[in-house]
């Protein structure tokens, strides 16, 4: 019994620890499921989260990346926009220089002849560019009493004859050899030629009409030098009839002006005899100062009766009628026309030339890199030997040999010097002129081929720039005989 109640006892033990030990490890299965179940869910947790990240991540990578694109397009605009601002500050900037040398250049060929009101009312008057000439009191008289000596002349001698007769009164010296060709003007009081009423004369410029005078004047070259003179019109060879134009008053400058109707670059300028609007004559106004005038001397002459004379007008005639308040009387003036074609100012030489037919184009030369040869010696020698002769070319060329023979020390002015008289000869050749023609000072050819050199050197037109101081001497010297044979030619 006792056995049994052990066995069962023992059993009871056993079933009971087997329950124990299947609850254990029931818990224990339980416990691993859920830490298992826990560990899944973490890692699906983690999943999920590094899935959202790994999305946030592309995320931001796209919106970086969309943003650095608009940031790059938006720096690429502005640099593009900062392209075009420069682009067009280059454009305005070029435009405006452009527009500056178009007016610079416009200014440069403007050309304006002063004149003192007050002393054109009452004598001759010249003028040259930006210049008036101030003659001494008793050489303006003189030219006066000559001009009227010589219409009284030609007056009596025109009624005697069928065609026009002439007569000189003054007189320009010119130098010979590098005159510049200038163009200048030259008045009188109208009323020593006509006693046409400025009221009738403003009703003709009105309409832009013109007089008609029996008697005129003009200018021609003789030798180096230039003739004014009287000659009575025929209406044939020598027009009567003259254009009649209106003085007007500029404010800005206080001057009356005149722009010639054939060249707009050219206006006639006299200061006021009178302050405009102020009918009193007792207090002129002052005189506007002009550069003084250091050029050829101005002198009156008692010039030779010239009967039927063979004239190439080369020159403008107008009548300039002022208005009431001017204090100024009617002028007629003379614009001179040196050579035929010089419409453009050398922006170097400052002279008046047509480059179109100067023998080609400006070059960009350079006088400095020059060697001198017997070659070029006798190309200068070829040259000077088409124009008349010079003491003061003898004397350069003989500088020339010196150098070359070693006898002599070589300067600017003899580079100058030999370059310009080589490439002058080139333009001649060009220009189809054989080696042997001579055209003279006055020739349109000379002019254009001389300025055009000037202007492939980039050189101005003084005489120093070209000759030394013993070949200006000389060249004075001779242009003195010249003169004096000149006027012994006036005399007879």
């Amino acid at each position: 019994m006792l056995n049994w109640l052990a066995v069962v006892q023992a059993e009871d033990q056993a079933r009971i620890a087997a329950e124990q030990e299947a609850r254990r490890i029931a818990a224990e299965l339980a416990r691993i499921n859920e830490q298992a179940e826990t560990l899944a869910r973490e890692q699906a947790r983690l999943a999920v989260l590094a899935e959202a990240q790994r999305l946030a991540t592309e995320q931001a990578l796209i919106v970086a990346e969309a943003a650095a694109r608009q940031v790059a397009a938006e720096q690429a605009q502005l640099a593009a926009l900062a392209e075009a601002q420069r682009q067009a500050e280059l454009l305005r900037v070029e435009a405006k220089r452009q527009e500056h040398e178009k007016q610079q250049a416009a200014l440069a060929a403007l050309r304006g002849y002063p004149a003192l009101g007050a002393t054109a009312s009452s004598s001759p008057v010249f003028s040259f560019a930006s210049t008036a000439v101030i003659l001494a009191p008793e050489t303006s008289a003189a030219i006066l009493s000559t001009l009227r000596s010589a219409l009284q002349v030609v007056t009596a001698a025109g009624a005697a004859t069928l065609g026009s007769v002439l007569i000189g009164f003054a007189a320009l010296l010119t130098p010979s050899r590098l005159g510049n060709g200038e163009r200048f003007t030259m008045s009188v009081p109208l009323a020593e030629l006509t006693s046409e009423s400025p009221q009738s004369l403003r009703v003709i410029a009105d309409r832009q009409g013109t007089l008609d005078l029996p008697v005129g004047i003009g200018y021609r070259p003789i030798g180096s030098r230039a003739e004014v003179f009287v000659v009575t019109t025929d209406g044939f060879d020598i027009r009567s009839s003259v254009p009649v134009l209106h003085a007007t008053y500029d404010l800005l400058n206080d001057v009356y002006e005149t722009v010639l109707p054939d060249s707009p670059t050219d206006f006639l300028t006299w200061t006021p005899a009178i302050t405009p609007g102020n009918s009193s004559t007792e207090q002129p106004i002052v005189q506007t100062e002009t550069p003084a005038y250091t050029g050829a001397p101005i002198i009156p002459i008692e010039g030779r009766l010239d009967l039927n004379p063979i004239l190439v007008q080369g020159w403008d005639r107008f009548i300039i009628v002022f208005p009431d308040d001017s204090g100024i009387a009617p002028l007629y003036v003379v614009f001179s026309s040196p050579y035929a074609g010089a419409n453009v100012k050398g922006k170097y030489s400052g002279r008046l030339f047509n480059p179109e037919q100067a023998g080609g184009p400006i070059l960009d030369l350079d006088w400095r890199t020059a060697v001198i040869t017997q070659a070029g010696i006798d190309a200068v020698k070829l040259h000077i030997t088409r124009l008349d002769q010079s003491d003061a070319n003898d004397i350069m060329v003989r500088r020339l040999e010196k150098i070359l023979s070693q006898h002599g020390k070589i300067t600017d002015t003899d580079l100058r010097y030999y370059t310009h008289e080589i490439r002058e000869l080139e333009r001649y050749r060009a220009f189809g002129y054989s080696d042997t023609a001579s055209p003279s000072d006055e020739s349109q050819i000379w002019n254009d081929a001389h300025t055009a050199t000037l202007e492939d050197y980039k050189l101005g037109s003084e005489l120093t720039i070209l000759y030394s101081e013993e070949a200006i001497s000389a060249m004075n010297a001779q242009d003195q005989r010249e003169y004096e044979k000149d006027m012994r030619s006036f005399e007879q």
